[in-house]
């Protein structure tokens, strides 16, 4: 029998993964600021953020009702 796992909501996901990202930019920030060498073990990633224009904000906000979300903000 296969047991189903609490999966956060698309909400939380996107708060908490927001929050890293950004977290992440702040050390990114602190590091470029400080002059290192060159590290055979760094790594530069960059992220593009694309905004999705396909709902609008009351449908995207229909849908969280229906699914259990919350009210995004305008």
């Amino acid at each position: 029998m296969l047991q189903q796992t609490d999966r956060p909501s698309r909400r939380d996901f996107l708060q908490k993964a927001t929050t890293t990202i950004a977290a992440a930019m702040v050390a990114g920030a602190i590091a470029d600021a400080q002059p290192s060498a060159p590290n055979a073990d760094s790594m530069m990633m960059t992220i593009f953020l694309r905004h999705d224009e396909t709902k609008t904000l009351d449908e995207i906000n229909a849908h969280l009702e229906k699914t259990g979300g919350g009210k995004m903000r305008s």
